[in-house]
């Protein structure tokens, strides 16, 4: 499990590094419009990946006994036994084109996840307006029965905090109520125990990444917030959260872009496979 947390950690390195060049024209453009870009190519992407790691010859071949036999069902329509017998036969090519997409979608699976938590950063939240207040979690490893350590989020320019630290021995958590005070990407600076921890923050009103978690080692917190470097299993924290607010978009809110970067995403890849003579 620490090797494929490692692994995934290095490909996230890579993602933003390869996001980041993307960085100035995901602000400029709307975020329907970039989404809708993302989606395009995305489509036009898993498309190409498609043909490259199926087999295309059997799945053609496959296709054609299922419209042959959907044909001989119209042709021979008064005939029952003939008719039972196609039915049957397109049921199984069915499961057969099935099977022969398992390769390609456990092909692309990785990179396809991986991708939408790069894209999450940028549409799953917003950014903290000026003056707007947010919730900040420290989780600490479970050190057993030992109490919690010093903690302190040191003063800065870019927030203020309101509330804390407001601690939780029992779920060995630490809490801050915090407001942004400047526009920008900021950094959140802890002193836990000697030792100062660092945090993310975006504050500002446009379309800018938001990276939610700083993560541990846990698979799914590092596919879906893959900006910041995790915190390794001997660190005394395992996690920090800010609480951003939803973004409140028709099709590109909080949760909907997913929805919205699928059915584009699929509409493209079957409008362009007559192109690429791929066979799906």
């Amino acid at each position: 499990m620490g090797m494929l947390a490692r692994l995934i950690s290095w490909l996230n390195a890579v993602g933003n590094g390869l996001f980041g060049l993307l960085n100035k024209p995901m602000t400029v453009l709307p975020a329907w419009l970039s989404l809708t870009l993302v989606s395009a190519v995305l489509g036009v992407l898993m498309l190409i990946l498609f043909k490259y790691t199926s087999n295309q010859a059997a799945i053609g071949r496959v296709r054609d006994a299922i419209k042959a036999n959907l044909l001989a069902m119209k042709l021979f329509k008064d005939n029952i036994p003939v008719v039972l017998k196609s039915q049957a036969k397109i049921l199984l090519n069915a499961f057969l084109l099935l099977v022969f997409s398992l390769q390609p979608m456990l092909v692309m699976i990785i990179p396809f996840s991986l991708l939408l938590g790069q894209l999450g950063l940028w549409y799953q939240s917003r950014p903290l307006e000026v003056d707007e207040q947010a919730v900040v979690t420290m989780q600490l490893a479970d050190s057993g029965t030992n109490p919690l350590p010093s903690v302190s989020l040191l003063p800065s320019g870019a927030a203020r905090v309101v509330v804390g630290p407001i601690r939780v021995p029992s779920k060995r958590q630490i809490y801050w109520q915090i407001q942004a005070r400047e526009n920008g990407e900021h950094t959140l600076i802890f002193q836990v125990a000697g030792e100062q921890v660092r945090k993310e923050l975006a504050v500002g009103d446009g379309l800018m990444p938001v990276s939610m978690t700083r993560p541990g080692l846990s698979i799914m917190d590092l596919v879906l917030h893959p900006a910041e470097k995790p915190f390794d299993e001997s660190s005394s924290v395992q996690s920090i959260r800010i609480g951003y607010p939803d973004r409140r978009a028709k099709f590109t809110g909080t949760d909907i872009w997913i929805v919205t970067l699928f059915v584009i995403s699929m509409l493209i890849a079957f409008l362009v496979k007559p192109f690429l003579n791929v066979k799906i």
